[in-house]
């Protein structure tokens, strides 16, 4: 690569920017010098790499904002190409370059322009391809969570999130905003409906438990939050799909955590647009469902 080139930059600087903080930790330590080596080893790491410094460099240079996320696009397309087919398999020393790439996935989602039809787990009416890695990885770790555990190449940000998960895994204190919720859904869902969208509920309070956690550092939060994504049980985003109002209702509840992460680049603006998206969709009736996370995250229609 030529010097100047953006790509260049982005394998020393830009993967800095992924970080909540300033913080020197070891996942700062990981994601600017551990991944982007881990790219040259496997191609798909690195094109995700570059995908997220196009993007990146996309809001510092707006003259140059559509060539910078076609680039982004171009560079993420052919690296899901690669890393797709791989995950069914993935095993021993495979796996963390896969896990990397589920992570770098996720923020490109986030960062990439937003489509008006988007609503993160669904997309047009259906499944983006980030959900499928991250749940490919999902599947890989419930069923090979103890050989992961072993492999000599496991790493600290690898750890950092199986013990999160674990950790996740406890919590279940009462949240009061989303008690009302799922009261309001007991009393007036259909009742087939009622067991997926309280789970979803349930998957969502264990993250508002995570957050508000003291003594966890910015990275643990961001994580405890984005964890809903991928622990939302499947039902609940097949009711997502249909954008069944319900379940929409729930997904305005994940906006008050998105809200609270918008000191990332990357995730700014999400929580509006999906609030927004949610607030036309819905009726007078659900819209008065959603007045807290409303509140929360000062979005006005």
């Amino acid at each position: 690569m030529r010097a100047g080139d953006p790509f260049t930059h982005a394998l020393f600087f830009k993967l800095a920017h992924l970080q909540p903080s300033n913080e020197a930790t070891d996942d700062g330590l990981q994601w600017r010098v551990n991944v982007p080596q881990l790219g040259f080893h496997h191609p798909y790491v690195l094109k995700g790499v570059f995908s997220i410094a196009a993007l990146h460099l996309a809001r510092l240079r707006p003259n140059q904002r559509d060539a910078l996320v076609e680039q982004a696009m171009m560079h993420h397309t052919a690296a899901s190409s690669m890393a797709l087919p791989l995950i069914p398999n993935a095993s021993g020393d495979n796996f963390p370059p896969i896990f990397h790439f589920s992570m770098l996935t996720t923020v490109i989602t986030f960062a990439r322009p937003r489509a008006p039809d988007n609503f993160l787990l669904v997309s047009d009416g259906i499944l983006p391809d980030w959900l499928l890695i991250c749940r490919g990885i999902r599947s890989l770790l419930q069923s090979e969570g103890e050989a992961v555990l072993s492999l000599p190449c496991f790493d600290t940000l690898l750890y950092a999130g199986m013990r999160l998960s674990v950790q996740w895994e406890k919590e279940n204190q009462e949240h009061e905003a989303l008690k009302d919720l799922e009261n309001n859904i007991r009393h007036h869902s259909q009742p087939h409906k009622i067991a997926e969208l309280c789970d979803g509920i349930l998957t969502l309070r264990r993250c508002f438990n995570l957050f508000s956690k003291s003594g966890f550092s910015d990275e643990e939060r961001m994580r405890s939050a984005l964890m809903w994504m991928v622990k939302v049980p499947d039902p609940f985003v097949e009711l997502l799909k249909s954008h069944d109002s319900e379940a929409l209702c729930v997904l305005a509840f994940f906006c008050v955590l998105l809200k609270r992460l918008e000191h990332l680049w990357w995730i700014e603006g999400w929580a509006f647009h999906l609030i927004e998206r949610i607030y036309t969709t819905l009726d007078d009736r659900y819209r008065l469902w959603i007045r807290w996370p409303l509140e929360e995250t000062g979005w006005a229609p």
